[in-house]
């Protein structure tokens, strides 16, 4: 590999990241509006919803698939993140102080 390529490889990379980090932050919206309004949500349920969409987010961009069926990789990571966060809040045991 010749000395250019290894640092254009590497600067393309920076859109990417950028993107991943923007997009990875609006996976805290679930959790934190779930948190704030339904006392049924469980740790185990925004943990596992944040794991999944961030891994959706960036198998999506860094797979080049974003836009994935016209919407765009957060907001299929943020769907597929409140899903989860409901889905495993109310299979998981809550905490008799709430979300603590």
């Amino acid at each position: 590999m010749q000395k250019g390529t290894k640092y254009a490889l590497i600067l393309g990379t920076i859109p990417y990241d950028g993107a991943c980090r923007c997009y990875g932050v609006c996976q805290f919206f679930p959790g934190v509006v779930l948190g704030l309004f339904w006392k049924r949500v469980t740790k185990a349920g925004v943990f596992s919803g944040l794991i999944l969409g961030i891994g959706i987010v960036v198998f999506l961009i860094l797979g080049g698939r974003d836009p994935f069926l016209g919407m765009n990789a957060g907001f299929v990571g943020l769907v597929a993140n409140g899903i989860i966060t409901v889905i495993v809040s109310l299979k998981t045991k809550p905490s008799k102080g709430g979300f603590e």
